[in-house]
């Protein structure tokens, strides 16, 4: 697995906890994380420890695997936003490309619904 920028552990745990629908204080109750040290780390103003995230993604419901589906998920978003697919008029190939972005960023969310509706039950 490819190795994961502090940025992107900290956006795909949010990521991870807004679909999970939980509260610092829920993932504190779960993990033992304190609720403000989690939200440092969603932050950037902290770093966990490998075995922290591990800890929260095992209290969260969630695997490395899901992880990496939020990250992918973030990426496509930002390589989306940097398009200029919220721009009126794209001419010729660029509607196209733009376009193609919306099918892939559509089914990874349809992906990323399912994997959350797993984490919910």
């Amino acid at each position: 697995m490819e190795d994961f920028t502090p940025q992107e552990i900290a956006k795909a745990l949010r990521l991870l906890r807004y679909a999970k629908g939980w509260t610092g204080r829920q993932v504190e109750r779960e993990s033992g994380v304190a609720a403000n040290t989690f939200t440092a780390y969603q932050a950037m103003r902290r770093r966990p420890s490998l075995a922290t995230v591990e800890r929260l993604l095992i209290a969260m419901g969630c695997t490395w695997e899901s992880l990496d589906l939020a990250r992918a998920l973030l990426r496509e978003v930002n390589a989306l936003d940097g398009c200029g697919a919220t721009t009126v008029e794209i001419a010729g190939d660029g509607e196209r490309e733009v376009q193609a972005r919306l099918d892939q960023l559509q089914h990874s969310l349809a992906s990323l619904r399912l994997a959350f509706k797993k984490l919910r039950k």
